[in-house]
């Protein structure tokens, strides 16, 4: 199936699953459209399928939660493109509960709803460069 669409000559129709969409109002949707390579419709899987010519491939994602984004491997856009904000920063505690108390603090300020994402532990890695240019 991936050589029928790495030319973006065929629409592809993904279906039966749980769409993250990444707007404003976190919509999950049921359905989306390709097209030409790029998303040409999402929504409930009625709608979406209005819109599919007759024989549009399809991807049954058997339930399976989706989201659109970039695949990073290396993930450098974590560590170094959002590494003040919204990470809590952890690497300058010198134990467990040091580490929880960080933790616990930051969630008292976020709603439930939030996710919490923390720096690794130990030094961070911009302080390597600050080594070298002593």
């Amino acid at each position: 199936m991936k050589e029928r669409f790495a030319n973006n000559q065929e629409d592809l129709l993904i279906r039966n699953g749980r769409i993250y969409t990444m707007d404003d109002a976190d919509t999950l949707a049921e359905a989306v459209l390709i097209h030409g390579g790029r998303v040409a419709a999402v929504g409930s899987l009625r709608d979406v399928e209005q819109m599919a010519r007759a024989g549009t491939p399809t991807l049954d994602l058997d339930g399976a939660f989706a989201v659109p984004g970039l695949l990073d491997t290396h993930p450098h856009l974590l560590h170094y493109g959002a590494l003040e904000q919204p990470l809590i920063k952890i690497w300058d505690r010198r134990n467990h509960d040091e580490i929880v108390a960080r933790i616990r603090e930051r969630a008292g300020q976020q709603r439930p709803s939030e996710w919490l994402q923390a720096s690794p532990v130990g030094e961070p890695h911009f302080s390597f460069v600050a080594r070298i240019a002593i």
